[in-house]
């Protein structure tokens, strides 16, 4: 048995109160309780994230997320935009989350629902909010120092305004330029020029024979890593 209420026409808050009897021929029961029901069209509001309270980086793929809605009963937390292979779970305010694999900027997406009803109880009538995203940037590998000049293990005969070059790269919070360091035949010297890639010193004069570099350079998160190569100057080239 059911009726469908058509007038007077209902809105979001709208509160419905009713009762049911039965009867036959001659006789009818007594009214039941009042029932009610309150309209809802409503999705959750007032929606945030937050991954790791609001950190730039990581270095775990395990983070503590912070939630909340106004509203919601049910939510749905995914690092795809599309959330596949995600299901609704009910609703909290913090969360434990394994972020996606691989250094750099990874998004969490979330969103969330009521627990409104339909026809004979279904919850395809939920209101569904539109998603939110927040994001952090991982970093779990220490940059890369590469020798680019002179080479490694190279014979040279430029004795004046040598340039010693390494190339830098960071694939997760990316290099931090004021903690990259040169060593050159054990004393420290100030790289002329340092980039996210590139770190670099002008040597005025050079003695011949062999000489030592070492170049140390340290990300964001604070991850290490180093090359050492040695090359030799000479008053004449290699044949």
């Amino acid at each position: 048995l059911s009726y469908t209420i058509s007038s007077p026409s209902l809105t979001h808050g709208d509160t419905v109160y009713w009762q049911v009897r039965a009867r036959n021929s001659t006789t009818s029961t007594n009214y039941s309780s009042i029932l009610s029901f309150t309209i809802d069209t409503q999705a959750p509001t007032s929606q945030s994230i937050s991954i790791k309270d609001g950190d730039l980086y990581t270095t775990s793929r395990t983070v503590s997320l912070t939630l909340s809605a106004t509203g919601a009963d049910y939510m749905m937390i995914s690092n795809n935009e599309d959330f596949s292979g995600a299901s609704w779970i009910s609703y909290t305010t913090t969360k434990s989350w394994t972020l996606a694999t691989g250094d750099g900027t990874k998004n969490v997406y979330f969103k969330t629902k009521d627990s409104s009803v339909g026809d004979q109880g279904s919850t395809d009538y939920a209101n569904i909010a539109n998603s939110i995203n927040d994001s952090i940037i991982l970093d779990e590998t220490a940059p890369t120092v590469t020798p680019q000049s002179p080479s490694s293990g190279s014979s040279i005969t430029t004795t004046t305004n040598l340039a010693i070059r390494a190339t830098l790269s960071d694939s997760g919070s990316g290099i931090n330029t004021s903690e990259v360091t040169m060593i050159i035949d054990g004393s420290q010297v100030t790289p002329t020029q340092v980039t996210s890639s590139l770190a670099r010193y002008v040597m005025p004069t050079i003695s011949t024979g062999s000489h030592y570099v070492n170049v140390t350079a340290t990300d964001n998160v604070g991850f290490t890593s180093y090359s050492n190569w040695t090359f030799t100057v000479t008053t004449s080239s290699v044949a």
